[in-house]
């Protein structure tokens, strides 16, 4: 179940750097928005193309982006951005995995505070605090919620 605005992976493609989004679904297929990182081109294996300097390059941490470390040049390589059409069957939705984690962490939460209130409830009951029938009329209104 996909929608505009969707995060996805492509099954079998190892090219990708970045998930893409969906832009438009059009039947079985959807048009996706790509992302790559753009590498340094021919002009010799690892020489950056402004400078010509070998080898200096770097990954920055926070965009993913390539960039020549020659101090003086800093040539940053950006991205290729593109759209392309692929079949609905070929993509796996991030986002939907994403909001199903979510969830999941949520109801482990809930269940292990549930648990929790439980056994206060019993120590309550062994204790005299409260009687079984509000122990039962306890456990209803948080299962109620």
């Amino acid at each position: 179940m996909f929608k505009v605005g969707d995060l996805v992976d492509v099954k079998g493609r190892s090219d990708l750097d970045y998930y893409g989004k969906i832009t438009a679904i059009n039947g079985n297929e959807a048009t996706v928005k790509l992302k790559f990182v753009r590498h340094p081109e021919c002009r010799g294996r690892g020489v950056c193309e402004k400078c010509g300097f070998p080898g200096g390059f770097s990954v920055n941490g926070g965009t993913g982006e390539i960039v020549c470390m020659r101090t003086g040049c800093g040539h940053e390589y950006g991205f290729i951005k593109r759209a392309e059409i692929i079949a609905l069957d070929k993509l796996i939705n991030i986002s939907e995995k994403m909001v199903q984690e979510k969830k999941e962490k949520i109801v482990l939460r809930i269940s292990s505070k549930l648990r929790c209130a439980k056994n206060n409830l019993n120590k309550a009951l062994k204790d005299g605090i409260i009687s079984e029938e509000e122990k039962k009329d306890i456990l209803k209104t948080i299962l109620a919620l």
